[in-house]
């Protein structure tokens, strides 16, 4: 199945980007604030305390249909000309040029080459969800609140994800290639709609290219040097607050006091964070239960030995 031109529709104005996918609107948004729920884990914990976010490849995301090859049909020879540029005579050359499959090639090599010079930054406007804290974070790890106003780089959006019942494939020869790849970006299955999911497509550097993943991922590392590790800088100032899962002090004691607690931290991980919002004054809070209600309860943070801090709830 394919989209049909009065589908969808693609406007630019200046800088500003709105598309529209089966009667769904897919319009960037540059106000309010944006969430992104983390586990804890290394990884996490170090875009955190080392101010980066990760500028996500498609072939990385848990959706196996998310960004699906499949959502692109390359059926206009000369956009697949175009794309593949030098290598276009050598490719023509192998598959004897058959056209149909040239463009099947682009189709398949189209994702790890495309973006190696973007990526993709989930994010959503629900604060404090229990299934996002469940499925993300396990409720031990942490949630940040993001203002993207201030990220020092060029980027799409951010766009809602366009839910659909079902997903149809969209040709370029109809759609062209950038409303194709917002299509691509920017549409899941319905059944994803509870989390709200927001996107940025942030651009690579022009000097660098990306690691790239998917095919032809490690004849391109083994051949490409200084290849962009993905990690994109965040400015402290971007990052509004972070608050921390119930389940993140492990449950020594209940948070919602009228007095100061002393908590040690043996976990590596939770130190590195509790020191990073010691030092930084991040506005800090953690989730606990109130009764039957869950609330989020701002915390101050004062680290008085190397992994010995107290809380304070306010």
């Amino acid at each position: 199945m394919q989209y049909q031109g009065k589908e969808y529709r693609w406007e630019k104005n200046g800088d500003k980007v709105r598309f529209l996918i089966d009667g769904k609107d897919g319009i960037e948004e540059r106000k309010n604030s944006f969430y992104k729920y983390y586990a804890l884990n290394e990884h996490s914990v170090d875009a955190l305390t080392h101010l980066y976010i990760y500028d996500t490849h498609p072939c990385q995301l848990n959706d196996p249909l998310d960004c699906a090859e499949d959502l692109i049909v390359f059926d206009d020879i000369e956009t697949t000309r175009i794309m593949l540029g030098d290598v276009f005579p050598e490719v023509s050359n192998m598959y004897q040029n058959d056209n149909k499959a040239i463009n099947e090639f682009e189709k398949v090599a189209f994702r790890t080459y495309y973006y190696m010079k973007m990526g993709i930054f989930s994010l959503t406007k629900k604060c404090d969800d229990m299934s996002m804290w469940s499925y993300y974070t396990n409720h031990e790890g942490f949630c940040v609140e993001y203002d993207i106003n201030g990220f020092p780089y060029d980027y799409w959006g951010p766009f809602p994800i366009n839910y659909q019942k079902e997903l149809k494939s969209v040709s370029i020869n109809r759609a062209t290639l950038p409303l194709a790849s917002l299509i691509q970006t920017n549409i899941k299955l319905d059944c994803w709609e509870h989390e709200q999911e927001w996107r940025l497509l942030i651009q690579c550097p022009e000097e660098y290219y990306m690691e790239p993943f998917g095919f032809n991922a490690e004849f391109i590392k083994a051949n490409m040097l200084d290849l962009h590790d993905r990690k994109m800088k965040c400015p402290l100032r971007c990052i509004k607050s972070v608050c921390l899962g119930l389940k993140f002090f492990n449950g020594i004691y209940s948070v919602i006091t009228d007095y100061e607690k002393e908590y040690v931290a043996t976990d590596k991980r939770k130190n590195d964070i509790l020191s990073f919002l010691a030092l930084s004054k991040i506005p800090a809070y953690i989730l606990d239960t109130n009764e039957l209600e869950v609330v989020r309860v701002p915390i101050d943070i004062t680290q008085i030995r190397n992994d010995t801090y107290h809380i304070n709830c306010q």
